[in-house]
Order: structure tokens, then C-alpha cells, then sequence
């Protein structure tokens, strides 16, 4: 709503807007459409998708609109028949120049329920797990330099999530958040400082609240390099939901940020929150073919698969302007209601190299998990994984794209072990000027100690599209 009456203050200036539209119809073939164990019913399903594209670079309103209906219909069984709905919008207005901000998102995307159960390589398969999903946020804040390098910042941010299936919890967000920040002025120092604190209302009519204090100073020892410590209060109402623990308390860090030459940056910390010793590493090395990037860090997290990011305070403090960076203890957008603390040690590694008409990317990536729920004191699980994308530019009309993705899960349980391998391969040749043909071959398949928990899945999709 909060877009729409946006979009529609501002039509009267029709010359600031660009449109465009994108109509794709195609046909594919499963050899699985249930990923059932064993082998399952072959299915071909006739898609029609239609989408919307919107943007307005105005001088006080931005607004970027992207909209795509996915129509399915099932040769065989037309129960099956679906439609999904995708939408990416976000919009950024300059209420008052250098004074009042406001900014609004929402989105529709199709989430995977359970990592356990069987989650298609696309939207066709009907294997169940997964629920659309709704996210809007809108945001009114205040931005207002108080010096050359000081920065003001204190608004409010509300949000709903809403998910179509009744396992998952709907909720209702709601932030305030301030901040001044000092960066990039003369004199030895950069320091920031800030308070946030969020209140989630779930339809199940339980609230989980919390809230954060925290402060950083960074002291130029170099060029470009800083020692930088950070700390503050993390003060929530965890312990007093069934099994959980206290994760709150004060925490602190110590460390050193910056650069070496134009080609490396680098963040490494070393600290302690109230799990215990934290540690951090971010490093990124980019020089003109070849980016490399290697990552680390600690923090608590939920099962609900989003973090809260009990993250070190620059983090927090590091507004760019988008709803998603506002620090809020970050995305508590819990699908689930029961909290399922564990602690998250995660590391990344990636490598992009780009030659010519020509994008490779290998990621690697090794994640443990310790829970701190009293009834789950000691459950440890960890997941592991690669992905692997190539994409090719052959010439003005025709491109390739390739991608390989490898995940296992040990589970908690002691039981679970799926190992899933997901391999796509796109080819798209432009025709007629305005239009395109596609083909995209694509295999989905799942090993696991249980058998019945296996299956494997193949599809070949053959498309035309036509863009207005």
C-alpha cells in the first residue's frame, strides 16, 4: 500500500518513469515433478509468465518496481495446477533535502520450509515445501550531517512477514533505531555510537523483544589502517521462553580494519559476547581479472534460518541508506515461534574471475552449529558446501550460463545426512530483435542415509519470450 500511493502521488510526472515488459511462455519436462524416492510420476507443464518492470529516477523519489506471475498448468493432473508470484519494489524519498528520509520495500518470494524435506530445483516441482512469502517494510528516519564528517541518524521502522502456509508464524516488526557516527574527518579518530531496539509480534500472541547498546572507536595507525574497538549491551527476553538461556550481557571486541595498497581490505576482530570468545575475519582481494574474497565469523543465529546477528558494532553502525543495512538486530524474522538458539561459526571462501566476455565463480563454504537451548545443551550439527557458476557471453546474441551447487547437512539429529547436488545449464539466443528462445536443462538429486528420503529429478525446459 505504502508503494502504490507512492507510485501514485508521482504518475502526474510521466516523463521520469521507464517501463518495460517481458511476456515468456515455455514448456518442461520433469522426469520426477513429486521428487518422490524411487522414481515418480514424469510430468509436462505448460508455463505462462508474464512480468513488469517499473522504475522512476526522480529528484526527490526513487522507486524501482519488478513484478513476474508464474502460471502452471500440469498436462496430467490439473490439480496441481499453481500460479506464484514474485515482486522485488523498493522505494527512497527525499521528504525534507538533508533533513527527513523515508524508505519502503516489499517483497514476494517462495521460501523452503523445512531443509530436511525433499525442495525443488524450480517452482514446478510439487514436493510441498515451500510457503510464499510476504515482506514489507517502511521507514521514516532522520539524516542530518552535524560537520563535515558526523552523521545523525534516529527513525522508526515497521514490517509485517506473512508466509501462505499454517507451519510457519506470521509477525509484525516494529524498530527504533539512532545513531551518530563520525567518519572520515580529520584528527586520529573515527568513533560511532547507537541504539536499536525491535519488537516482534507474532499471531500466535507471543513477543519477543531486544535491544542494543554499542559504541566504536578506531584509531589510525596507518594510511589506511585503524585499530578499532568496539562494544556495547545486548539485552533481550530469551531466558524467560521455555529451554532457552540468557544470550545477553555485554560484549566487546578488538581489532584492526583497513587496506593494504588499492587491491586488499581487510577486518580482523577478536572479542567476546555471551557465548563466549568471538572472532571475525573479512578479507577481500580484488585486482583486474581475479577477486578473492575469505570470511569468518561467530554469532548467534535461530532455526528459523534468519540472523540475529549479535555481530560487532560497525556492522550495526554501518548505515548505507537501505532498509536492510538500518541496524536492527538484523533480519529476527522468525518463521517459527519457538527460538532454537545455536551458535554459528561460518566460513567462506570465493574466488570470480572474469576474462574477456567471460564470468567464472567457485565458492566454498563450512558452517558449525551449537545449540544453547537447555533441552538441546551439547546438539551440534554442520553444513557444507560448493557452488560453481560459469557464464559465457558467445556474442551480441547468444550467452550461456552454467551452475553446480553441492550441500550436506549432518543434522542434529544424528539421523539426517542429505547430501543434495543441483546442476543447471541455460543457452539464450536472441531473435527478431525484441525477442529470445531458451533452453535450460536442469537435475535435482538427493543422497541420504534413509532411502526413502533419496530421490533424483530431470528437466529440460524449451521457452520464447518477447520483451516490450
Amino acid at each position: 500500500p505504502v508503494l502504490l500511493a507512492a507510485v501514485a502521488c508521482s504518475s502526474s510526472v510521466a516523463d521520469e518513469w521507464d517501463y518495460s515488459a517481458d511476456l515468456f511462455t515455455g514448456l518442461t519436462y520433469s522426469d520426477n515433478i513429486g521428487l518422490d524416492s524411487g522414481g515418480g510420476d514424469d510430468e509436462v507443464v505448460w508455463q505462462l509468465s508474464p512480468s513488469i518492470f517499473a522504475s522512476r529516477d526522480g529528484k526527490r523519489i526513487d522507486i524501482d518496481f519488478n513484478y513476474r506471475l508464474q502460471g502452471l498448468l500440469y498436462a496430467r493432473e490439473d490439480r496441481r495446477n499453481e500460479v506464484y508470484n514474485y515482486l522485488q519494489s523498493t522505494l527512497q524519498a527525499d521528504v525534507i533535502p538533508n533533513f527527513i528520509q523515508f524508505e519502503a520495500d516489499a517483497s514476494i518470494s517462495q521460501t523452503v520450509i523445512n531443509p530436511l524435506l525433499a525442495s525443488g530445483n524450480s517452482s514446478i516441482s510439487t514436493s510441498g515445501n515451500s510457503a510464499e512469502t510476504l515482506t514489507v517494510n517502511a521507514s521514516p528516519y532522520l539524516a542530518r550531517r552535524l560537520g563535515p564528517a558526523t552523521l545523525l541518524r534516529a527513525g522508526v521502522s515497521a514490517g509485517i512477514i506473512e508466509y501462505d502456509d499454517a507451519s510457519l508464524n506470521d509477525s509484525k516488526q516494529r524498530d527504533y533505531f539512532a545513531s551518530l557516527t563520525n567518519d572520515g574527518g580529520g584528527g586520529l579518530f573515527n568513533w560511532s555510537f547507537g541504539y536499536t531496539s525491535k519488537l516482534i509480534d507474532y499471531d500466535v500472541g507471543q513477543e519477543i523483544e531486544l535491544a542494543r547498546i554499542n559504541g566504536e572507536i578506531g584509531l589510525r595507525i596507518g594510511p589506511r589502517t585503524e585499530f578499532v574497538v568496539s562494544g556495547g549491551e545486548d539485552i533481550n527476553d530469551f531466558g524467560s521462553l521455555p529451554g532457552s538461556r540468557v544470550a545477553e550481557g555485554t560484549f566487546w571486541n578488538v581489532g584492526f580494519r583497513g587496506g593494504i595498497g588499492n587491491n586488499i581490505e581487510f577486518d580482523v576482530r577478536f572479542g567476546e559476547q555471551f557465548f563466549g570468545d568471538s572472532f571475525s575475519v573479512d578479507f577481500t582481494r580484488t585486482s583486474r581479472a581475479l577477486e578473492t574474497s575469505v570470511s569468518y565469523s561467530e554469532e548467534a543465529t535461530t532455526i528459523g534460518a534468519q540472523q540475529l546477528d549479535f555481530s560487532n558494532a560497525r556492522e550495526l553502525l554501518g548505515l548505507a541508506g537501505g532498509i536492510d543495512n538500518q541496524f536492527d538486530v538484523n533480519g529476527f524474522d522468525q518463521s517459527r515461534r519457538d527460538p532454537e538458539l545455536y551458535i554459528r561459526r561460518r566460513f567462506n571462501f570465493g574466488n570470480t574471475l572474469t576474462s574477456g566476455k567471460s564470468s567464472l565463480r567457485l565458492a566454498l563454504y563450512y558452517e558449525d552449529r551449537s545449540y544453547i537451548r537447555t533441552a538441546l545443551d551439547g546438539a551440534r550439527e554442520n553444513v557444507q558446501g560448493a557452488q560453481f557458476v560459469w557464464d559465457w557471453d558467445y556474442n551480441n546474441v547468444t550467452t550461456f550460463s552454467t551452475s553446480a551447487t553441492y550441500q550436506k547437512l549432518d543434522s542434529r539429529d544424528n539421523v539426517s545426512k542429505p547430501e543434495d547436488l543441483r546442476f543447471r545449464a541455460q543457452a539464450r539466443r536472441e531473435i527478431f530483435g525484441s525477442s529470445y528462445v531458451t533452453v535450460l536443462v536442469s537435475r535435482n538429486s538427493r543422497r541420504a542415509p534413509q532411502e526413502l528420503s533419496e530421490y533424483q529429478e530431470n528437466s529440460l525446459l524449451i521457452g520464447f519470450g518477447r520483451r516490450f
